[in-house]
C-alpha cells in the first residue's frame, strides 16, 4: 500500500506490473478510504485525456470499499480536485459525478440506507461545494446527495451566510436550485437584485412561485407612486447592497420592469395601480399628440378612443382635463368635466370658469344620454384629397353578426367556382396594458359585395361551432383563391384572438400576399418610382388608379357598436381594393409580357401543412446581387437625402445596426434592453423619427405610424449589410465627411475644437482634480513621448465592434494645425469653434462606463448663430474654418472645472498621455464631453462601410472636395 504518494513518486509517474498495465492503488476493506491514493494519479490520466483509464479507476476504487463511504468518498475526491471551481462545462469533478451518478441508477439504494448515509453534515459539506462550482456541478450534486428534499431546511444558515456578506446573486442561484423560497423574504434576495439591475436573476427566482410573483410586483408598484423616496427606502434596509443602479430606480424604469413581469407571469394589472394609471396617462398624451400637434386623427374617431382607452378611471379622468387645459382648450376641458361628471371642487379654476360662463352643461347631457354631438364643429375633417373610392354601393355593404347570416355569407362565397376574395381584418389598437386587442371585425368582399363579420358578436358559445366551420371552408378551400396585403399578421392576430381557430388557419390554402406579389412585379417594371421596402397598400392603389386610400380611420375603435359609416366605408374599401387591384396587376403582366406566376405559393407563420401541398415554384435563375457600381447608376427611387437629414429610433434587438448607423452620421436612438417596444412608437411620434424594428414587433407597430416610417429589419443580416438595407429604404446618400459626424457614445452632434495648449492645460488640471498629478502647470514639456508600439495598440481592433469606440466624428485636414487666434480675456486660452447643429438635443445626455455625466443646462449654453453642421466640420478644423463663417465662444470651456457649458464634465483624463505630442485639434462633444482626435479610425470605418459611400462622380475613391482624401 502506498503510504504517502505525494511524497514517494512524481507527478504523472505510475507503477505497472508484468502485463504491462497500470497498478491501481488499493486500500484496505477495513480501513478508512484515503482519497489522496487515487485522486493524483486520476488528475494525471485526465490531464492526459484518457477517460477511460480515469473511469476504469474510478470504478476501481468504490470496489475497493464499502458501500456506505461511498457518498462521503466522492465528496473528498471533488472538493480536493485542481478543477473542482473552474468555471468550464467539461472537469474531472464533473466526470466523477456523472459516473457516480450512473452507478447508482444501476445499483439501486433502499431510501431507509440512503437515509442513514446521508446525514445533514454530508449534505452540508455537498451543499458548500455546489455553491462555489459550476451551474452543472450544482444540479448534479442536489440530486446525489438530495439537496432538495422536504427536510433541507437546516442548508437556510449557509445562504444567510451569504446574505451577510452581500453575496445576493450566489445566494438567489442556492435558494433556486434547492427550492428554499420560503425561508427568504422580498427583501433578502429579489429587492437587492432588483437594485443592483439583476432582473434577469430575479425572474428565474420566481419562477413557478405565483404568491412571490405577486408580492414582488404590488412592492415595486408602491416604489412607482409619486413622490415615494426609493432613496430613503434603501438606507434603512438592515443589509447594504453594493452597487445601486439609482439611475434603474426611478418610475420610468421600474413600470416597463413591472409590465414586463405582469406579461411574463400572465398575472392580473389590478395588482399594480400606480403602474397601470401611469401607462393610461401615457396613452392619453398620445392621443392628444396625434390630435392637437398632429392633426392627424377625425374627432370622431378621437373621441371613441378616449372613451374606450379611459374608462371609469378616475384619477385618469382628472388628469386628461389637466391636459386638455395645458394643450389650452378649455371649453373641450369643461366639456369632458360634464361628460365624466366631475366635481366641480376637483377641477382646474380655468374650466370652473367655463362651466360658469357657458351651456357647456346644458349640451353635454346629450352625451351622458347616448346622443351623438361633435365637439368640435370648428374642425373640418372633410377630406382634401382626391382619395381612391369604394366602387361598391352602400346596400352591398353587410354587416353579418348572426350565425343565419354567416351561413348565407358562405352559401354565396362558395356559390361560384374558382372564386376570389379580398381579405383584411381590423381590431381596437392597444395603447395601453390593460387593453387587451382582439380582431373585432373581418372584412371578405367577392366581385359585388363586401362582408363585415362581427367577431365579438359571432363568437358566443351556441355559433362558436358555426364560425370554426365558416373559416375552415373559406381558408381551406382550394377552390377559393383569397388576396390580402401582409395577410400574415392578420392571419396571426386572428389566431391569437380566437385559439379555437388556430387549426383551421395552420391548413390555409390559396392565399396571395400582394405585398409580395406587388413588389414582384413592380422589380420587373422600369421607372415606377416606388421605394419597394417601404411598399404599402396605399402606394400600390396609387401606382394601379393615381389615387391614395383615405387611412385616417385606420387607428379607430374598431370594437365599438355601432360602427360609425366611415368606418365601415374604410373597412368595406379595405377588402374590396384588393381585387381590383389583382385585377390590375394580371392587365400589368400581361401587358409587359412578363412571365410570371400570379399565384405564388404563400404560408403565414401559423402554417404547416398547406407546404407540401401547394403548387411548386417554377424554376428560376436566381439572379445575382448587382455590384456596388452597379447599384450607383440604378434609376433613383426618388431625391436622395443625406445621413444628418434621417432621424430613426432603434428597437432594442437592433443596438449594433443603431451604432453602425450613427457612425455614418444618421441621427440615431437607441431603446435599452428593458425598454418595451411600444416606446418606440412614443419616441418616433414626438420626434419625428422612422422605427426600425423587425419580428413580430414590427406586426404590432407599423399600424402605428405612417406608411414608409417604420422599416422590418432582416436580423439574420450581419449588421453592416443591415445598414445598406435602411439606407437603401430611406434612399440616403452617404460620403465620408457623413462619417463620424455624430458623437458614438450620445448620438450628440455639437463639438467644441480645443486646440493642443488648452487641452493639455485641461488634462493636467483634470489630473490635479482627480489627484493624479505629477507635473507643474507651468511644464512646457508635459508629455513622454507615444511611442509606435502604443499607436499601433490603439489601432488594432479584434472587430467591428471596437473599431467604433474610440473613433474621432471628425476628419482633419492636413493643414489643421495652424493655431487658432488666441482670446485675450481668457488668460491665453484658445477661442473655441463650437460645430454642429443648432438645433441638435441639446438636453439629452448618456452616460459613460466609467463615469456620470449630465446634460448641458438649456440651449442657451451656445449661441446658435455660432453653429455649423457636423458635416461640415468633418471637412477637418482648417477646411471648416476657411468655408464656413465662424462666431468664437469665450466661455465654452469651464478651464477651473474641467467642464464644457455649464455641467458637461470633459473625458480628457481618458486621453493617453502621448496622444498630445501627435495632435493639434482636438474635438469634444458638447452634449457627454468626450474628447475625439484624428487617427487611423476614420479610414478604417471608411473602408468598412465602402459599400454605402457615395466618394464624388468618379467613384474611384477621391473625394470631389478637392480638400480630403480617403
Amino acid at each position: 500500500m502506498m503510504s504517502d504518494p505525494k511524497g514517494s513518486r512524481t507527478k504523472g509517474s505510475r507503477v505497472s506490473d508484468s502485463s504491462g498495465k497500470a497498478w491501481v492503488p488499493r486500500a484496505p476493506k477495513d480501513e478508512k478510504p484515503r482519497f489522496e491514493v487515487w485522486l493524483e494519479p486520476m488528475e494525471d490520466l485526465w490531464e492526459e485525456q484518457k477517460k477511460p483509464q480515469v473511469c476504469r479507476m474510478f470504478h476501481e476504487a468504490l470496489s475497493s470499499m464499502e458501500q456506505r463511504v461511498h457518498h462521503s468518498f466522492v465528496l473528498d475526491l471533488i472538493d480536493h480536485s485542481r478543477d473542482l471551481r473552474k468555471r468550464k462545462p467539461d472537469t474531472l469533478a464533473l466526470f466523477i459525478l456523472k459516473e457516480f451518478d450512473a452507478m447508482l441508477n444501476i445499483k439501486k439504494m433502499a431510501k431507509e440506507e440512503l437515509t442513514r448515509i446521508l446525514t445533514p453534515e454530508l449534505r452540508m459539506h455537498a451543499f458548500h461545494l455546489a455553491a462555489s462550482s459550476h451551474s452543472n456541478v450544482f444540479d448534479i450534486l442536489s440530486r446525489l446527495y438530495n439537496l432538495q428534499g422536504p427536510d433541507n431546511s437546516f442548508l437556510v444558515s449557509r445562504v444567510r451566510v451569504m446574505l451577510a456578506r452581500q453575496q445576493f446573486k450566489e445566494a438567489a442561484t442556492c435558494v433556486t436550485k434547492v427550492n428554499l423560497h420560503d425561508c427568504f423574504s422580498l427583501e433578502d434576495i429579489c429587492l437587492p437584485l432588483i437594485f443592483q439591475d439583476k432582473a434577469n436573476m430575479v425572474e428565474k427566482y420566481i419562477q413557478g412561485h405565483p404568491e412571490l410573483q405577486e408580492a414582488l410586483i404590488r412592492k415595486l408598484d408602491v416604489f412607482c407612486e409619486q413622490g415615494y423616496d426609493i432613496n430613503a427606502y434603501l438606507s434603512e434596509m438592515d443589509v447594504p447592497v453594493p452597487g445601486v443602479r439609482v439611475e434603474k430606480l426611478r418610475r420610468r424604469h421600474l413600470s416597463k420592469l413591472i409590465l414586463r413581469l405582469v406579461k411574463m407571469f400572465k398575472l392580473d394589472m389590478s395588482i399594480c395601480p400606480n403602474t397601470s394609471k401611469s401607462k393610461d396617462i401615457g396613452a392619453i398624451k398620445y392621443l392628444i399628440h396625434k390630435r392637437y400637434i398632429e392633426e392627424s386623427m377625425p374627432q370622431d374617431t378621437w373621441e371613441d378612443l378616449i372613451v374606450s382607452t379611459i374608462g371609469d378611471n378616475k384619477s385618469v379622468q382628472s388628469d386628461f382635463i389637466d391636459q386638455l387645459v395645458w394643450y389650452n382648450d378649455i371649453p373641450a376641458a369643461a366639456r369632458w368635466a360634464v361628460h365624466y361628471g366631475i366635481d366641480i371642487n376637483e377641477l382646474p379654476d380655468a374650466v370652473v370658469q367655463e362651466l360658469q360662463n357657458s351651456e357647456t352643461s346644458n349640451a353635454a347631457i346629450g352625451i351622458q344620454d347616448g346622443a351623438e354631438e361633435n365637439w368640435d364643429d370648428e374642425v373640418d375633417d372633410t377630406p382634401t384629397v382626391d382619395y381612391y373610392p369604394l366602387n361598391l354601393p352602400d346596400d352591398r355593404i353587410l354587416i353579418v353578426s348572426t350565425s343565419t347570416d354567416l351561413q348565407h355569407c358562405l352559401a354565396d362565397l362558395t356559390s361560384k367556382p374558382n372564386r376570389i376574395v379580398g381579405i383584411d381584418m381590423e381590431w381596437r389598437p392597444s395603447f395601453t396594458p390593460t387593453q387587451k386587442s382582439k380582431v373585432a371585425l373581418c372584412q371578405i368582399a367577392t366581385e359585388d359585395t363586401a362582408y363585415l363579420l362581427d367577431m365579438p358578436a359571432l363568437w358566443v358559445e351556441e355559433s362558436k361551432d358555426i364560425v370554426k366551420h365558416f373559416f375552415q371552408q373559406l381558408l381551406q378551400s382550394e377552390d377559393i383563391l383569397k388576396l390580402g396585403f401582409e395577410i400574415s399578421g392578420d392571419y396571426r392576430m386572428l389566431g391569437q384572438s380566437y385559439p379555437e381557430l388556430q387549426e383551421t388557419l395552420k391548413g390555409e390554402k390559396r392565399t396571395v400576399d400582394l405585398n409580395g406579389l406587388g413588389k414582384q412585379i413592380l422589380k420587373e417594371i422600369p421607372n415606377h418610382g416606388i421605394r419597394l421596402s417601404s411598399l404599402g397598400l396605399t402606394d400600390l392603389v396609387h401606382f394601379c388608379f393615381n389615387k391614395y386610400l383615405d387611412k385616417k380611420d385606420r387607428i379607430s375603435d374598431w370594437a365599438r357598436r355601432p360602427l360609425r359609416p366611415a368606418q365601415i366605408t374604410y373597412a368595406a374599401l379595405d377588402a374590396f381594393c384588393l381585387l381590383e387591384v389583382y385585377a390590375h396587376l394580371k392587365e400589368i403582366v400581361s401587358y409587359h409580357g412578363l412571365q410570371m406566376n400570379m399565384e405564388p405559393w404563400y404560408s403565414s407563420k401559423t402554417n404547416k401543412k398547406s407546404k407540401s401541398k401547394s403548387k411548386p415554384k417554377p424554376n428560376k435563375t436566381p439572379k445575382e446581387k448587382p455590384s456596388f457600381e452597379e447599384a450607383l447608376n440604378q434609376p433613383p427611387r426618388g431625391p436622395p437625402i443625406s445621413p444628418g437629414q434621417l432621424a430613426v429610433i432603434c428597437d432594442n434587438m437592433l443596438q449594433g445596426l443603431g451604432r453602425h448607423l450613427r457612425s455614418c452620421g444618421v441621427d440615431v436612438k437607441i431603446l435599452d434592453n428593458d425598454d418595451e417596444h411600444e416606446e418606440a412608437v412614443q419616441i418616433a411620434l414626438k420626434e419625428g423619427r422612422a422605427i426600425l424594428t423587425a419580428g413580430s414587433p414590427y406586426i404590432m407597430l407599423k399600424s402605428r405610424v405612417d406608411d414608409g416610417q417604420i422599416m422590418c429589419v432582416e436580423t439574420n443580416r450581419k449588421a453592416k449589410h443591415q445598414v445598406q438595407d435602411v439606407l437603401d429604404f430611406f434612399n440616403v446618400t452617404v460620403t465620408p465627411s457623413d462619417i463620424f459626424s455624430r458623437c458614438q457614445v450620445c448620438n450628440g452632434n455639437v463639438y467644441a475644437k480645443v486646440t493642443n495648449p488648452d487641452m493639455r492645460r485641461l488634462w493636467l488640471h483634470k489630473q490635479t482634480l482627480l489627484g493624479k498629478s505629477r507635473y507643474n502647470d507651468d511644464d512646457d514639456d508635459v508629455c513622454g513621448n507615444y511611442d509606435d508600439e502604443m499607436i499601433s495598440g490603439y489601432d488594432d481592433y479584434e472587430d467591428e465592434e471596437d473599431e467604433l469606440r474610440l473613433m474621432r466624428p471628425v476628419k482633419q485636414s492636413s493643414n489643421s494645425g495652424q493655431a487658432a487666434t488666441k482670446d485675450p480675456v481668457q488668460d491665453g486660452a484658445s477661442q473655441l469653434c463650437v460645430v454642429g447643429n443648432p438645433y441638435g438635443y441639446l438636453t439629452s445626455h448618456a452616460s459613460n462606463k466609467d463615469r456620470s455625466t449630465t446634460s448641458v443646462d438649456s440651449p442657451s449654453d451656445f449661441d446658435p448663430a455660432s453653429v455649423c453642421s457636423a458635416s461640415e466640420a468633418s471637412l477637418g478644423a482648417s477646411g471648416y474654418m476657411n468655408n464656413s463663417p465662424v462666431v468664437y465662444l469665450e466661455d465654452a470651456l469651464d478651464f477651473s472645472n474641467v467642464k464644457i457649458g455649464k455641467s458637461v464634465d470633459l473625458q480628457v483624463d481618458l486621453v493617453p498621455e502621448g496622444i498630445l505630442n501627435q495632435i493639434d485639434h482636438f474635438f469634444c462633444c458638447a452634449m457627454c464631453g468626450k474628447v475625439y482626435w484624428e487617427g487611423k479610425h476614420f479610414v478604417k470605418v471608411c473602408n468598412q462601410f465602402s459599400h454605402v459611400l457615395d466618394r464624388g462622380e468618379d467613384r474611384q475613391g477621391r473625394l470631389h472636395d478637392g480638400n480630403t482624401q480617403v
